[in-house]
């Protein structure tokens, strides 16, 4: 089966345009089935002002999981382990904030791509992979592909 393509990257690739609300407070299981139904590309989760946490946010994305909503969160910080855990719940991408140097920016990159383009840890078999066996090598490279 693989890793889910995230439509997001896909449409912007094509020059095209991406829509979707941020949630602060509105964390339902139906959120991502109504955003989809509004026309949402994508659903931005935010960890920064919201007071949620990782088990609110992977509850969120198992919610998502069927629709054809992409699921981004906005994490709290640069920090890898704020990021690492995200990302293995199925996040397709993250949005970092103050964020104010290309080093800051260039460390968030390698915490979220794999090696050899990064340095994300290893993990397979999960959410962020729809809990599929199959081959590392292949995983590793259409995750690369997938985050944002």
């Amino acid at each position: 089966m693989g890793v889910r393509p995230n439509p997001v990257r896909q449409k912007l690739r094509n020059g095209g345009a991406a829509f979707g609300p941020m949630a602060f407070e509105f964390f339902t299981p139906g959120l991502f089935a109504l955003a989809g139904e509004a026309g949402a590309d994508f659903i931005t989760l935010d960890m920064e002002h919201s007071g949620v946490g990782p088990d609110t946010i992977k509850a969120q994305l198992a919610f998502g999981r069927g629709t054809r909503v992409a699921p981004f969160v906005r994490v709290p910080g640069s920090a890898p382990h704020l990021i690492a855990p995200i990302l293995d719940a199925g996040a397709m991408g993250i949005m970092v904030p103050l964020v104010e140097t290309r080093e800051q920016a260039e460390m968030i990159v390698a915490s979220c791509r794999y090696r050899p383009l990064g340095r994300r840890g290893l993990g397979f078999s999960v959410a962020h992979d729809d809990y599929s066996s199959g081959p590392v090598d292949s995983k590793i490279l259409d995750g690369n592909e997938r985050t944002s």
